[in-house]
């Protein structure tokens, strides 16, 4: 596999370019640069079947090359001059054919997706939960989150195919790979900006959404000196309203579904000149319930 990768032109071009000194047209060479810190060092290491070829180029005293002398600028155009001359009389020999190999783990055959959409439901700006029943139906979305993490999240270092870690964090190495691999995601133009929730929605997390019920007509210890005379309430219900029950003294009058609450009430005999308790118990479809209740007192001919 590591011979396909590095004679292979197509896979360096992200980096190097379409024809950059690593490219040859006539036979497969397998090819690696390498730069140290603060371009004191370039290398260009190199091989066929037949042939291997080591490059490096800098200052003798160590003292730092120019800003940019990667070992491709450096280093690679005298590798390519030495491969050209070393090999223009021998016989073009090939790698062995790479034969892809599927293991069933994304992370090693290349297939990993680290930027997934997950159903979720917002909680405030830019704090998700994972998507349940519980979550209110305008908070639902799918949104798209990266969910890559280091090589160790997935692997583990001393059987690379065997079982996922249940416990990455085991790896003494782990935190430093992970902060690296998150440090080059927020980087990344194609990944989203934040992290994939891990909790599912509760209702608690969103009390702004439980039903709550308002009478706004008549007022609380009003005289009422007419009959009939109208009940008015203002319902909300973040999770859909299921019924809002109208009580008069305890005995249910009228049940609706409406977010503006309306009843016409006309005043029986026996409940004229006397004391009323007008309730209002909403129930939303999560099977929340809250109520409100007034008391008037009638003053009716």
């Amino acid at each position: 596999m590591l011979d396909y990768i590095l004679s292979t032109n197509d896979l360096r071009k992200p980096v190097f370019g379409e024809n950059s000194p690593l490219k040859f047209e006539n036979r497969p060479v397998a090819v690696k640069t390498g730069t140290t810190n603060e371009w004191r060092d370039g290398w260009t290491v190199g091989y066929t079947p037949a042939l291997t070829v080591g490059v490096w180029a800098g200052n003798n005293d160590n003292s730092p090359m120019a800003q940019g002398a990667d070992g491709v600028f450096v280093a690679a155009p005298i590798f390519r001059n030495f491969m050209d001359q070393a090999l223009k009389n021998s016989n073009i020999e090939s790698f062995p054919k790479y034969e892809k190999e599927e293991t069933g783990k994304p992370i090693l055959d290349g297939t990993l997706e680290m930027n997934e959409k997950i159903k979720v439901c917002e909680i405030s700006d830019d704090k998700y939960c994972l998507a349940t029943d519980a979550c209110p139906e305008s908070t639902r979305k799918e949104k798209k989150f990266f969910t890559g993490h280091d090589t160790l999240w997935y692997v583990k270092k001393d059987d690379p195919r065997g079982d996922t870690p249940k416990n990455p964090e085991d790896d003494p190495q782990f935190k430093n790979w992970e902060k690296a691999a998150q440090k080059w995601a927020q980087k990344e133009k194609d990944f989203s900006d934040s992290q994939a929730p891990k909790d599912d929605c509760e209702e608690s997390d969103f009390k702004d959404y439980l039903p709550s019920v308002k009478i706004t007509h008549p007022d609380d210890d009003e005289t009422i000196t007419s009959s009939p005379f109208s009940i008015k309430a203002s319902l909300k219900a973040g999770y859909g309203l299921k019924s809002a029950v109208l009580y008069i003294n305890g005995s249910k009058k009228d049940t609706q579904d409406s977010s503006d609450f309306s009843y016409s009430y006309s005043v029986p005999d026996s409940q004229k000149n006397t004391d009323l308790e007008i309730k209002i118990e909403v129930l939303d479809k999560n099977g929340n319930s809250t109520s409100s209740s007034i008391e008037v007192t009638t003053n009716i001919l």
